[in-house]
């Protein structure tokens, strides 16, 4: 699915925060993927705002996120998620199915891709993130997913089990915190290769590209080398007594 147009993006998000503003209620945008809450949150840094923007998906894990914009004296910790995202669980007990053919049912229903979250396929079944309107239409209308009949019912965001894909926890140590180093100890690949990789758009930075093999990884960055899988910098530790820098990382893959 092609992302949105940043501007679009923006002016979208400037007149969500005023609203929210005028008229002291929580708003939220559509789901935006990975690259597009980086749009955001890259305004929200430049910006002087009156509101505060909190990024939410349903489940920590999960890559899709809305961006809530609270007005002031709205705590976070406060904010219940069930007016603005919703799961259901699409069960199917007769062939495997993946990710393309619970998303292609969902969007042949009508549904616009921007309406639905993350879908997490956990045999027999799968679990849809959505908005409460498109949680009810696909409770009221996917009967079938490719040739395979299916039910569906509404479940809770703290029941769902955990998702699939679940990391790696892994320790490495580099020369120096530059991207083409970090990307060769985590992929265990040849520098050279690191370095060709990054060039040729393979390697995303916070789930934007990055051509330079010598920008700076910080802690918390998250590495996507397409075709090899993703990575969280959670930690730069000290120094080895040979002065290399210890990295600790979850790998997803």
């Amino acid at each position: 699915m092609p992302e949105q147009n940043p501007e679009n993006i923006l002016r979208r998000a400037e007149d969500l925060a005023r609203r929210c503003v005028r008229q002291d209620r929580i708003l939220s945008s559509s789901f935006l993927t990975p690259a597009e809450q980086s749009v955001v949150q890259g305004w929200v840094h430049r910006s002087s705002l009156e509101c505060s923007i909190l990024f939410q998906g349903g489940r920590l894990e999960c890559e899709r996120k809305l961006a809530l914009f609270l007005p002031p004296g709205v705590k976070e910790e406060s904010l219940s998620l069930d007016p603005y995202i919703q799961a259901v669980e699409v069960a199917n007990h007769y062939k495997p199915l993946c990710h393309r053919d619970y998303l292609g049912a969902a969007l042949s229903l009508g549904l616009k891709r921007e309406t639905l979250g993350d879908i997490w396929v956990l045999e027999p079944g799968a679990f849809f993130f959505c908005t409460p309107t498109a949680a009810e239409f696909i409770l009221q209308n996917l009967v079938q997913v490719g040739k395979s009949g299916v039910t569906v019912r509404r479940v809770s965001l703290d029941a769902l089990p955990s998702p699939p894909g679940a990391s790696i926890p892994v320790r490495f140590t580099v020369q120096s915190p530059r991207l083409d180093a970090i990307v060769r100890s985590l992929f265990h690949i040849s520098r050279p290769d690191a370095v060709k990789a990054i060039a040729s758009g393979r390697v995303m930075l916070n789930y934007m590209p990055c051509l330079r093999p010598d920008m700076e990884v910080h802690e918390k960055d998250i590495l996507s080398f397409r075709g090899h899988g993703k990575a969280k910098i959670s930690e730069f530790g000290g120094t080895t007594r040979r002065g290399r820098l210890s990295v600790s990382a979850e790998l997803y893959r």
